[in-house]
């Protein structure tokens, strides 16, 4: 494995198109393992590799968390995920978040899938509520528990969102300015690759589907190098076996039956056409059964926050005034950082350690090189 690596690696430094390039991972679990094993460390100084809005729980709105906390409040047992129980939002002239809630009282419990709030609910006469928050691969679970059926005393609180939108955002906007895509895996174990076709066809951007480990992530990225340095833009899929054409069919045929697209909030971002999830059946929506109210506003980062900047792709976390000073993994002031992983990477290498003139093979990756950050972004 090691030697597949290292000869990936070696071919990538060999085909420097003589400018820099910009490549963009949209995917949250590919920054956790482009950071987690130093994979920016040991491409060469031309490439450019930065992260997009790839988490769900980063650009989920506050006016969704706001309405989570709301019911709680008020006794009603909400169910969610591990990864928003930290996520800070603006509420009542302070910050909290539902962990803060459920410290001072609130009802809140830790779910690992839409299976577990359907069994937690159907052992119980209480009231409950499952904050479902993800892109199209959560969703198509929720979609799952929707045609299955869900008991009289569990209802829906939604907060998913699709990801070619997003994506289509930042392919417009000057300032990102994208030389190629390394486009999501596990997204499109459900969307299938059919669906990142249009990025390479109709904007001309080199675009490749990759997997998780650093060989699969390497491939992807000199596949992306090869075009650009061959005026091509084209779909590659490098995720074979577990990538098809048109995806999980049978899901995606739920999703259609049971949800509904519309405009969503991207936190930090904004209103995006057609990038939303929405239940047709309002008898089991939270929103509507409860008469909850989800406000979102222009102005949901803090004073100092330059999260905007970091899931649009035009920072790094550590280029945030606030990172690492007055946001921390223990008082985080917005989306910077992972509740997981929180902190500065010393650069884990691939598959052991990697000497290649900056990385101190006897100390690893975390000697001599540049640090790289996680943040919120790579907690899914």
């Amino acid at each position: 494995m090691v030697t597949g690596v290292m000869e990936v690696l070696e071919n990538i430094r060999k085909m420097n198109p003589g400018r820099k390039i910009k490549i963009m991972n949209f995917c949250g679990t590919h920054e956790h393992e482009i950071s987690r094993h130093g994979i920016r460390s040991v491409l060469p100084e031309w490439i450019e590799l930065i992260a997009g809005p790839g988490c769900p729980v980063c650009v989920c709105g506050e006016g969704e968390i706001r309405a989570a906390i709301e019911l709680a409040s008020r006794g009603i047992n909400v169910l969610t995920y591990g990864d928003m129980m930290r996520v800070p939002i603006r509420m009542n002239g302070n910050v909290t978040s539902l962990e803060k809630a459920r410290a001072t009282g609130a009802k809140v419990r830790v779910v690992t899938s839409p299976l577990d709030a359907l069994s937690i609910a159907t052992k119980s006469n209480e009231d409950f509520v499952f904050f479902s928050v993800g892109f199209e691969t959560t969703t198509a679970p929720l979609a799952g528990l929707l045609e299955r059926g869900v008991p009289d005393n569990l209802k829906i609180l939604t907060a998913h969102k699709l990801t070619p939108p997003a994506l289509d955002l930042l392919i417009k906007d000057e300032d990102v300015m994208l030389d190629g895509i390394l486009a999501p895996g596990h997204v499109s174990t459900i969307t299938g690759s059919m669906e990142w076709r249009r990025f390479a066809e109709e904007y001309g951007i080199p675009t490749v589907i990759a997997g998780f480990t650093p060989g699969q992530i390497l491939e992807a990225i000199y596949r992306l190098v090869l075009q650009i340095k061959n005026g091509e833009a084209k779909l590659e899929n490098v995720y074979r076996g577990i990538v098809t054409e048109h995806g999980n069919t049978r899901a995606k045929m739920l999703m259609e039956k049971h949800l509904y697209i519309d405009k969503a909030w991207w936190r930090g971002i904004g209103e995006i056409e057609k990038s939303g999830f929405y239940l047709k059946s309002r008898d089991i929506d939270a929103v509507h059964f409860y008469g909850l109210e989800v406000k979102n506003e222009e102005n949901d980062m803090l004073p100092g926050c330059s999260c905007r900047d970091v899931v649009l792709g035009k920072k790094l976390p550590k280029d945030c005034p606030l990172f690492g000073k007055a946001c921390t993994p223990d008082d985080q002031k917005d989306r910077v950082w992972s509740p997981q992983k929180g902190h500065v990477l010393h650069g884990s290498t691939i598959s052991g350690r990697i000497s290649d003139g900056c990385v101190d093979k006897d100390k690893g990756a975390g000697s001599g090189h540049r640090f790289q950050t996680l943040c919120l972004q790579n907690c899914c």
